[in-house]
Parts: C-alpha cells; sequence; structure tokens
C-alpha cells in the first residue's frame, strides 16, 4: 500500500489524533486528582475573600483547612468509614491534647513538651510503619500546629482557639474523604476485575516469551543474559501484582453494596489459577535454560525417518494458540 496514495491512514500529527490525546489524558486519575484538590481548595478557601469572615479566617488560622485538605487527599482511595472516624478523632484528639497540656501548665513550654512526649509516639508509630499513614498525620499535625498557637497567641480565649482550630483541621481532614467518595470513588471491585484481566493479559505476554524465547527458539538464538534479566525483573513485578490483587480481594470482600455482599470466590479462583500458571511458566522458563534443542530439532533420529521437529510443528502451534486464545 503506497503511503502517498492512502488518505485514508491516520498520522500522529493529525488534529484528531491531537484531541484524542488531550481527551484520554484528561481520563486519567492525575487529572481526576488534579480536579479534587483545586475543587476542595477553592471551596474551603471562599470566607477568606469574603469581608465578612477575612477577621477570623486570619484570626484563627483556619487555612489550616485547606493545607489539610490537600495534604490528606488522596490520588485514588478515598478510604472507608473506619478511616473516616479514626481521621476525624485524632484530628480532635490532637485538639483535646493540645489544649489539656496548655491548660495544665498555664502555657508553660516544659508542660507542653511532656505532654507531647507521651503524645506524639503512638502518632509517629502510626505514621511511619502502619498501613494507615495519613491518620497519624491528622495526629501530629493537629496537636503541633494548636499547641503552639496557643502558645503564642495572646489575643483569643485559649478554650476557644483549642476548640475552633479542633474544627478547621475536622473539616480539612473530613471533607477530603468526603469528596473522593463522590467524585470517581475508588471501587474495590472494579479495581479487582481490571487487575485480574490486565495480570491475564501478562501471563500472555510471559507465555509467549518463554515459548519464544526460551522453548522454541531457533538454532543460534539462544537467549542471552540481558534477555534472562529482564525475564527474572517481569516475574518479580508480577509477583508484586499478585500481592495487591490479593489485597483487592480483602478490600472487595469488606466493601459496602447496596445490592448484596459482593461473591469473591470466583476471583479468588481466577487468581489462584493464574498464580499457579504463573509457577509453571517461571518453571518452565528456569528448566529452559539447560534445554538442548538438538535432541528434538535433529531430523536424523534413530529411526531413520527423520522429521521429528517438522512432524510436532502443527502441535505444537495449536497447543501455543489454543493457550494464548484462553488467556486473550
Amino acid at each position: 500500500m503506497d503511503a502517498d496514495t492512502d488518505h485514508g491512514v491516520t498520522t500522529g500529527n493529525g488534529i484528531r489524533y491531537k484531541i484524542w490525546r488531550v481527551l484520554h489524558r484528561l481520563e486519567g486519575f492525575e487529572t481526576k486528582y488534579a480536579f479534587k484538590v483545586c475543587l476542595v481548595c477553592v471551596l474551603l478557601s471562599v470566607p477568606s475573600y469574603l469581608d465578612a469572615s477575612k477577621g477570623w479566617w486570619d484570626k484563627y488560622e483556619c487555612w489550616w483547612a485547606v493545607a489539610m485538605s490537600w495534604i490528606v487527599m488522596h490520588p485514588q482511595i478515598g478510604g472507608n468509614l473506619q478511616d473516616f472516624v479514626m481521621r476525624a478523632s485524632l484530628a480532635i484528639l490532637g485538639a483535646a491534647w493540645s489544649g489539656a497540656g496548655y491548660a495544665a501548665g498555664g502555657g508553660n513550654p516544659y508542660v507542653m513538651a511532656v505532654f507531647a512526649a507521651v503524645y506524639m509516639p503512638p502518632m509517629l508509630y502510626r505514621f511511619t510503619l502502619t498501613s494507615h499513614p495519613r491518620s497519624g498525620l491528622v495526629g501530629c499535625m493537629s496537636f503541633t500546629v494548636i499547641s503552639q498557637s496557643l502558645v503564642t497567641s495572646r489575643d483569643a480565649s485559649p478554650v476557644l482557639l483549642a476548640v475552633l482550630q479542633g474544627v478547621v483541621f475536622l473539616v480539612g481532614t473530613t471533607v477530603p474523604i468526603v469528596v473522593n467518595w463522590a467524585l470517581w470513588p475508588f471501587v474495590a471491585r472494579h479495581e479487582l476485575r481490571s487487575a485480574l484481566s490486565t495480570m491475564m493479559f501478562f501471563m500472555s505476554v510471559v507465555y509467549r516469551s518463554v515459548v519464544g524465547r526460551y522453548v522454541y527458539f531457533e538454532q543460534g538464538k539462544e537467549p542471552t543474559p540481558a534477555e534472562v534479566e529482564r525475564s527474572e525483573i517481569l516475574e518479580g513485578r508480577l509477583r508484586e501484582g499478585f500481592v495487591r490483587i490479593r489485597q483487592l480481594l480483602t478490600l472487595a470482600e469488606k466493601e459496602l453494596r447496596l445490592r448484596a455482599p459482593f461473591d469473591a470466590r470466583a476471583y479468588s479462583a481466577l487468581a489462584d489459577a493464574c498464580e499457579g500458571f504463573f509457577e509453571y511458566l517461571i518453571s518452565v522458563r528456569q528448566a529452559a535454560l539447560v534445554y538442548q534443542p538438538g535432541h528434538i530439532r535433529d531430523d536424523d533420529n534413530t529411526d531413520g525417518g527423520g522429521g521429528g521437529a517438522q512432524a510436532l510443528l502443527t502441535y505444537r502451534r495449536d497447543a501455543v494458540a489454543a493457550i494464548l486464545g484462553n488467556l486473550y
């Protein structure tokens, strides 16, 4: 086909292709995350633009709600009800603990330091060593900011300041979770289906690679050390993928549904089958490294008939096509 005379071929320089690229980019989670962050920050910042609310906005440092909403917002996972309650509770606990420390010592920094020494280690542990770091970060930020505001502020009442700034942190912590629930929420069962579909596609890629490079390769085109290294890297990433699929299975089983509880048995069985097939592929690849192709490709067999490899070619092709067809 002559490309110069074929006007139906679409190139990467066409206006339709450029429009498609822009629209496709807008569908990505990065754009959705940016939109949600901008939406939350703009809505929470509205009082700072109004003359009637500028005074208390600056006096009680309500802009911390905007900062916390940006910090807490997750690109994809909004969090469940347990995360909502835990983050809100730690925001309130940080405000209450800082107020208690200020009241116990009358603003004495050494007393505040003792309260911080008792309060911060559990929060730091939750932030650094658990699977729910954002709640620990909320607790740390709430206590740190409010306690410093209590020590440095001279105009506002300490009780009123602790209460209002606690409300500020509560709003900044909970609003992003609600927005993530409302706009493009993370649905574990949808992600599970997508992950299993992607994993089956990669199983076909690995199978095709093992068959083409390690088993049925042509004479003199044995797999190189670089190809072996790339295969091992891909296998390591796929192993991590199966771990993530198990986590999605757990999340999907605990996820709330209006119709009925999610039955994950079929997806669990499919994940087990894919993982078992993956282990077989690894075994075949490792065994093929010491495989001698001359045993099956030698046409001068002992029976004198010859053509052993040619006789098996049809069966090999049908077997590979059947497995790839099932995976696709």
